[in-house]
C-alpha cells in the first residue's frame, strides 16, 4: 500500500476526530471543580480572631440545545465539602457525609445540592439564569459557591472572542440598589492557537445590613479581586480560573464595631 496514502489516511483521521471533541453538541457534560481557600482575621474585644475556611465544589454541566448561536445548559452541583477552623477549633463537612447533611448550619450549603439549573446563553453571553446570589461578601467569596456567576463565565463572550492581545473592555455592575458595586476591568492578556486568556481586575464596594445566623450584621466592606480565566480557542469552552481575593472593612454586631480583613483564593477547572 502506498506510505503516502496511509499517512494521508492517518492524518485526516486524527483532523476528524478532533474536530468532533472540539464541538459543542447536545448531550456534552462538563465537570467543574472549585476549591476556595480563604483567611479572614478580625479582631473581637481586643482578641484577635483568625478564621481559615476552605472549600470544594463540583458541578455537573449537560449540554440541553445547541442552535445557531444560542446554547441551553443545565448545572448541578452534586458534591460539597470543606472545613473550618476557628480559634484552634475545626469543623469539617462534606455532603456524601450523612452526619453534614443531617446540620442545620450546612443547610444554607446544601439547599440547591442535586437540582439542576437552566441556563441560556447568546453569543457566549448568560442571558437566562437562576439567582442565587446572597449578600455575605464572605460566602461570596467562598463558602458558598455561587452557580449563578460560574456557570456565565463558562462560555468566552463575543466581547473578546478572536479578539487581539491587549484588547480592553471595562464592566461596571451594582446590585441590591447601590450596597453592592464592582467595576471590572478585562484584558486579552494572551491569545494563541490554542488558547484565549483573559485577565480582570475588579474593584468592588459592600454596604448595607443582612441578617447572619439570626443576627443583623452591617456590612461596610472594599476589596480587590483579580482573575485570570483560560478558554480553548476552538470551542472557547472555559479551562480555568485563578483568582486572588481581598476584603478589608468593619462588620457591626449588636453594638459592636468588628474590623474584618479577608484573603483567598478561588481555583476553578473544566474537563
Amino acid at each position: 500500500m502506498n506510505v503516502r496514502i496511509v499517512t494521508l489516511g492517518i492524518i485526516l483521521f486524527i483532523n476528524v476526530f478532533n474536530a468532533k471533541s472540539q464541538k459543542i453538541s447536545t448531550g456534552t457534560k462538563l465537570q467543574i471543580k472549585q476549591i476556595q481557600k480563604l483567611n479572614n482575621s478580625s479582631n473581637m474585644m481586643g482578641m484577635d480572631m483568625q478564621t481559615v475556611m476552605n472549600g470544594t465544589s463540583d458541578v455537573v454541566v449537560e449540554i440541553k440545545s445547541v442552535k445557531d448561536s444560542t446554547i441551553v445548559l443545565t448545572a448541578k452541583t452534586v458534591h460539597l465539602s470543606g472545613s473550618v477552623s476557628l480559634m484552634g477549633q475545626e469543623s469539617a463537612y462534606d455532603s456524601n457525609d450523612s452526619t453534614t447533611m443531617k446540620s442545620p448550619m450546612a443547610a444554607p450549603f446544601l439547599a440547591d445540592l442535586n437540582k439542576p439549573k437552566e441556563f441560556v446563553f447568546v453569543n457566549g453571553n448568560l442571558i437566562s439564569e437562576n439567582k442565587n446570589k446572597t449578600n455575605d461578601p464572605v460566602i461570596n467569596t467562598g463558602l458558598q459557591l455561587n452557580l449563578s456567576e460560574l456557570i456565565g463565565q463558562l462560555f468566552i463572550s463575543s466581547v473578546f472572542k478572536n479578539k487581539s492581545e491587549g484588547y480592553k473592555w471595562t464592566s461596571e455592575e451594582k446590585s441590591n440598589g447601590d450596597s453592592m458595586k464592582s467595576i471590572s476591568i478585562y484584558s486579552v492578556s494572551k491569545s494563541t492557537e490554542k488558547i484565549t486568556e483573559i485577565t480582570s481586575t475588579t474593584t468592588q464596594s459592600i454596604k448595607g445590613t443582612n441578617t447572619m445566623m439570626g443576627m443583623d450584621v452591617t456590612q461596610n466592606l472594599t476589596g480587590s479581586r483579580t482573575s485570570v480565566l483560560t478558554y480553548d480557542r476552538v470551542t472557547g469552552i472555559l479551562s480555568s480560573i485563578s483568582q486572588n481575593i481581598e476584603m478589608k472593612g468593619t462588620a457591626e454586631a449588636m453594638g459592636t464595631s468588628i474590623p474584618v480583613n479577608t484573603k483567598g483564593t478561588i481555583t476553578t477547572t473544566v474537563k
